[in-house]
């Protein structure tokens, strides 16, 4: 039986701890968890295997949130099981411990959106340690197997059909309207021919489906009876001789973005929502923006040890928001609001956790190396929220726009003492190269090519 342990790391990867560009710090605390675990696993691998397990199990609600484009943190992810996973083989626990080990790896295997476990299950055969243990586990999966077949064969039968049902989400033109989830034939083979349920219930679209009326209406109806073991709301439109589709309030409409769309494009039905919903939720996010203000010029020169003064404002959805604005909208209690001409996803506490932060810290002082750092995204957060981004003014203002590119930069001369002649490019380059250097920042150039980054021909 593992020993109980505090866990630092568990902190540190609370659930949706990171946001889009938190790939950075989500590796270092990966790195770190790793460090942990192994410290204890020298003396205690037994309670190593539990922070093990307890890492994999924070994984995907940690990192729900972060652009993954980069492949860094997928490649980090690997790493720490490749790190850690011996020691979980190897650890001396008893049938129960692992039992219950493998019991909560497989639930976050089974919960992983984007497939970080991998490694996990490749190495399973491994983490059960004994053929008992491992025959079991096997029983498990033939069982779960025949399931998965049977769930599949209405699916199978669905797809030699010319449609199948797909379900589309309306937003209301107002605010106070319901939400409607509408029931659609879509062509298998053209998936851009679409016809409302209503039109097969009165036998007017038999002749673009090539199909008998009274054939497609009996196939509408028991797609619409195997989508109702997914939706409730489904079931119950089925108490109508001819449903169309149904209305849903705010929060019914969020659940149906959150789980119910995916559990119906999973067992094989077409399922249409509004652009602005993307898979991590809406594209708006509850941000923290800091306000500097510098004078025109550094009193002491250019130093990122100089210190700066600003102000925090938070932002939803890149619209700064009151403090007023952000108290109503925690009162509405509701998951989407529509915020401006736009629909937002609205987590209560999480407002309530900006409001706070707010009350605590209005304003800052931090160097301008730290400003530098929340603009370019490595710190990540203030407090509970998400740092969205640095406005300023002055000279660390122009500071920032020289870095991002939105200013230009003074070009240097050509070195005297060099024989030859700087192509543009590589002038701009080393111009580039010497304002870093005056700011004490290291660099990488990177041009696209190959003898660029070179005096050569």
């Amino acid at each position: 039986m593992a020993a109980k342990h505090t866990w630092t790391f568990k902190s540190r990867l609370r659930s949706r701890a990171f946001g889009w560009k938190g790939s950075h710090l989500a590796c270092q605390r990966l790195k770190e968890a790793v460090a942990e675990i192994k410290k204890v696993a020298r003396t205690d691998p037994v309670t190593a295997g539990d922070g093990i397990v307890g890492l994999m199990e924070r994984i995907w609600p940690a990192f729900q949130d972060i652009d993954t484009s980069s492949g860094a943190l997928g490649g980090a992810v690997y790493w720490a099981q490749d790190e850690l996973l011996p020691i979980a083989i190897e650890a001396p626990a008893d049938r129960k411990t692992r039992d219950k080990w493998l019991d909560r790896i497989w639930q976050a295997i089974e919960d992983d959106g984007v497939d970080y476990l991998s490694l996990a299950g490749e190495r399973w055969g491994e983490l059960c340690r004994s053929r008992e243990v491992a025959s079991h586990w096997a029983d498990r999966f033939l069982g779960l197997a025949a399931r998965i077949e049977e769930g599949q064969r209405p699916v199978r039968v669905a797809a030699l059909a010319p449609f199948r049902l797909s379900f589309r989400l309306h937003e209301p033109e107002n605010a106070a309207d319901d939400w409607q989830v509408k029931y659609l034939l879509q062509g298998t083979k053209d998936p851009s021919l679409l016809v409302p349920a209503g039109d097969a219930w009165r036998r007017k679209c038999a002749a673009a489906f090539g199909s008998d009326p009274a054939a497609l209406r009996e196939h509408l109806l028991a797609s619409l009876g195997q989508a109702a073991a997914l939706c409730p709301h489904v079931e119950a439109s089925l108490k109508r001789a001819a449903p169309e589709g149904y209305p849903l309030d705010a929060t019914g409409a969020y659940q149906f973005l959150r789980e119910t769309a995916g559990a119906l494009e999973q067992s094989g039905f077409g399922v249409m929502l509004p652009s602005w919903w993307t898979r991590r939720g809406t594209q708006t996010r509850l941000q923290a923006h800091a306000r500097v203000k510098s004078p025109a010029a550094a009193s002491a020169g250019l130093s990122l040890e100089a210190l700066v003064e600003f102000d925090w404002e938070v932002a939803l959805g890149g619209e700064k928001m009151s403090r007023a604005e952000l108290a109503a909208l925690a009162r509405l209690k509701q998951p989407l609001v529509k915020l401006r001409g736009q629909w937002v996803e609205v987590d209560a506490a999480q407002i309530q956790a900006a409001l706070d932060f707010l009350k605590r810290n209005p304003s800052g002082r931090a160097t301008a190396r730290e400003v530098m750092r929340m603009a370019i995204g490595v710190e990540g957060h203030a407090g509970p929220l998400e740092i969205g981004g640095v406005e300023a003014t002055g000279w660390m203002g122009d500071l920032l726009a020289r870095l991002e590119g939105r200013a230009p930069f003074a070009e240097l001369p050509q070195p005297e003492a060099l024989t030859g002649t700087l192509r543009p490019y590589q002038l701009r380059g080393y111009s580039w190269l010497d304002f870093l250097k005056r700011l004490g920042l290291g660099a990488c150039l990177a041009d696209d090519m190959g003898l660029g980054k070179t005096v050569q021909k």
